[in-house]
């Protein structure tokens, strides 16, 4: 999987995503293209200035 600029496409759905912050670091977030705003995990919201990068999150391990 590669990062994905938020200026080339968004995802296209509600569903969970990670996000790089300009702040720096990583959050698991997802966009809301009718509010055009990215929620985090905890409630909080991030502009969509605030987010450049994003990616699928990865599949679960499978079994224990």
């Amino acid at each position: 999987m590669q990062w994905i600029k938020c200026s080339d496409k968004l995802p296209s759905g509600p569903y969970r995503v990670l996000v790089n912050p300009r702040k720096g670091g990583m959050a698991v977030a997802e966009y809301h293209k009718e509010i055009k705003y990215w929620c985090d995990v905890d409630g909080g919201y991030y502009s969509p200035l605030n987010i450049t990068h994003w990616m699928p999150l990865p599949e679960p391990p499978e079994g224990e």
